[in-house]
């Protein structure tokens, strides 16, 4: 069989595919993005904490209000009728854990990786989630009320609905805080320690860990209430009763513990001084943070008359002391310096609040150490001085976010605040809590020794109080919608010492352009400065 030669032929010519099309630009599939996509899908911790501060502080107010409300037909003006303590009893749980929690929450998404030097914020999705969570929990909270729901109302299926979505929307705040203290322990910059770590960011890592020892409480309450199958009544006594902890000391100061961080950074700054004995004041905030531990006093009337109960005061009332006394002699050296920022009036106003309600809860735990009936100032167990200060913690800290957004306000919206609005609304939040405080003080001096006290005319001074403080945080929520964002406003118009100020106001998507250098002190720009280093030019 012959073997023949055949001619095989070549594969044909593949055809040329067309080009694939040129990447779009960042900027041009950005600019084909609407502002509420925009807004919606934010994970920009600088987006989403810009969003919980404006959320937060209108939620904040419509709660001081309803308290207002609340309190007002406590004291026999029935402005609500019926609905009077449930309301009161709603609003007083619900300005804590659905008001102020969140502004605390929305200014340290903010500011917090700013400070520590950080790209981003840790877990930015769950940061978002945290912020939609609680904005809808907040809004089925406040339907429940006025469903006569809420904490205290006649309807059983709202009631339920109220205690579900309070404890829903802490822990979303929650998850929130844990967020950023996870940012706080693992993006720091190059060589911040944390004892470089800047004070308000440590306050916070404290606060967060006061909170996650507290909020599980709330979840409990709620799954022990919704298995109980109570009837309205029953319910509204055990949720009552349980939650009010909440706004009574030693748990009240969780929420002020960011006030002691924010004074020990801003004096320095507006003082022009380093500050000194670092150690002590992360000691101090540790001692504040150890002092607000209050899950295990559910019930005061058991509570206050333990040890703990009393020794918590005194070291609450010590930290706050220590603080003031700490940050005295850098005051003294702020007379005739030029240029104060006024945020130091909104945070030494908040930091004096402070210190006269550790004074007054001092004064209530040493009222238990009598052995009768009634205690050694002649009043019983629970009296007028435990929510004269409660009403004086919420003024400070109503007061201290106020100073707190007036000093890094830049850095929210790129303008410099103006000089009245942020003192004028500190200093009314600061007499709001005055007078919300004075209320219930001012009873229980009357009630000594068997008095008739002064139910009415107190009921009718934290109404009128909780009012002022509405209307502050409501003026500061206004500034901050109508300045908007305007890019190019000043970096540094303070001076100051820790890193947010490295950066351009407001910052760059990344926070900072370049790569920052190791950190070698707790005020690197301070350093830069002493060295004859343009601040701005530590960043290679």
């Amino acid at each position: 069989m012959a073997v023949t030669d055949t001619m095989v032929e070549a594969p044909p010519e593949p055809a040329e595919l067309p080009a694939a099309p040129a990447a779009a630009p960042v900027e041009a599939v950005r600019a084909e993005i609407t502002a509420v996509e925009r807004v919606i899908g934010a994970v920009d911790h600088k987006v989403v904490g810009r969003l919980y501060l404006v959320s937060g502080a209108l939620f904040a107010v419509a709660a001081f209000t309803a308290r207002m409300m609340g309190w007002a037909g406590e004291g026999g003006n029935p402005m609500l009728g019926t609905w009077s303590a449930q309301v009161r009893e709603s609003a007083d749980v619900a300005v804590i854990l659905l008001g102020l929690m969140p502004l605390i929450v929305g200014l340290a998404i903010y500011v917090v990786p700013l400070q520590v030097g950080a790209r981003g914020i840790s877990f930015p999705r769950l940061v978002s989630l945290s912020f939609y969570g609680w904005l809808v929990s907040a809004l089925v909270f406040a339907a429940s009320v006025l469903g006569d729901g809420g904490l205290g109302g006649k309807s059983l299926e709202m009631n339920r609905l109220g205690l579900f979505s309070l404890a829903a929307g802490a822990g979303f705040v929650l998850a929130g805080m844990i967020a950023v203290m996870t940012t706080v322990l693992t993006l720091r910059a190059p060589g911040m320690t944390l004892a470089r770590t800047p004070m308000f960011s440590y306050s916070i890592l404290v606060t967060g860990a006061v909170w996650l020892a507290t909020v599980p409480a709330v979840f409990a309450s709620a799954a022990l209430a919704q298995a109980g199958r109570l009837d309205a009544a029953a319910l509204q006594v055990q949720v009552v009763d349980q939650l009010r902890f909440l706004g009574w000391q030693p748990a009240i100061w969780m929420i002020a513990i960011p006030l002691v961080g924010l004074a020990v950074d801003v004096v320095p700054v507006a003082t022009n001084a380093r500050l000194q004995q670092r150690f002590l004041f992360r000691g101090l905030i540790v001692a504040l943070g150890i002092g607000a531990f209050g899950v295990w006093a559910l019930d005061l009337e058991v509570a206050a008359n333990t040890v703990v109960w009393s020794g918590q005061a005194t070291l609450a009332l010590l930290a706050v002391l220590a603080t003031v006394g700490g940050l005295t002699p850098a005051l003294r050296r702020s007379q005739g310096l030029p240029g104060i920022p006024v945020s130091l009036l909104g945070v030494l106003t908040s930091l004096g609040l402070a210190l006269l309600a550790a004074l007054v809860g001092f004064a209530a735990a040493l009222n238990t150490l009598g052995g009768d009936e009634e205690g050694l100032l002649g009043l019983p167990t629970v009296n007028g001085l435990i929510a004269g200060q409660a009403n004086l913690v919420l003024g400070a800290v109503v007061s201290g976010l106020l100073g707190a957004l007036a000093y890094w306000g830049v850095k929210i919206t790129g303008k410099p605040s103006a000089k009245l609005p942020p003192a004028f609304f500190g200093l009314l939040a600061a007499l709001g809590g005055l007078l919300a405080g004075a209320g219930p003080i001012i009873d229980a001096v009357a009630s000594v020794n068997g008095g008739d006290g002064a139910e009415v005319g107190s009921s009718a001074l934290v109404a009128v109080g909780s009012l002022v403080m509405a209307m502050a945080l409501l003026g500061a929520a206004a500034l901050i919608i109508l300045e908007g964002r305007t890019q190019g406003g000043p970096s540094d118009p303070f001076s100051g010492h820790t890193l947010e100020w490295l950066t351009q106001s407001p910052p760059a998507p990344e926070n900072f352009e370049g790569p920052l250098p190791e950190v070698l002190s707790a005020s690197p720009l301070l350093d830069a400065r002493e060295a004859g280093t343009d601040a701005e030019g530590i960043v290679q």
